[in-house]
């Protein structure tokens, strides 16, 4: 746990802002098609930076397996960042609180199902 918190606070301030501006450059305005682009490649790489943190600690119990956790979250984050872009567009008349909470859950669904055939392979 302590790795996972350790690695989403490092591309919380890090590697989300990094990507976003090197995708939108800053003061310029954002074209639906930018923000679906710079979502998904920032929490693409958000999503490898928490992948391989959650990769070391599964590799003790796990082995070599836990090496493919990596991609999958990556993978995952980068179709929640775009997935959720593209419907934060077409959310604008939600309360912020809703839409939040919307996007969250699509977000965490799309990783989630990205990564379970990894974990099934692990728990096996």
């Amino acid at each position: 746990m302590p790795a996972t918190v350790a690695a989403s606070v490092l591309a919380v301030l890090v590697v989300i802002p990094t990507v976003g501006r090197v995708v939108v450059p800053p003061g310029g305005s954002i074209l639906p098609g930018a923000a679906v682009l710079s979502g998904g490649a920032a929490v693409g790489a958000a999503g490898l930076v928490i992948g391989a943190a959650q990769a070391l600690v599964l590799r003790a119990s796990a082995g070599n397996i836990a090496s493919l956790w990596i991609p999958v979250t990556g993978i995952g984050g980068g179709l929640a960042g775009a997935v959720t872009s593209a419907l934060s567009i077409q959310l604008p008349g939600l309360p912020a609180l809703v839409a939040i909470g919307l996007l969250s859950a699509v977000g965490a669904l799309l990783i989630s199902a990205s990564q379970a055939p990894v974990l099934r392979r692990l728990l096996s």
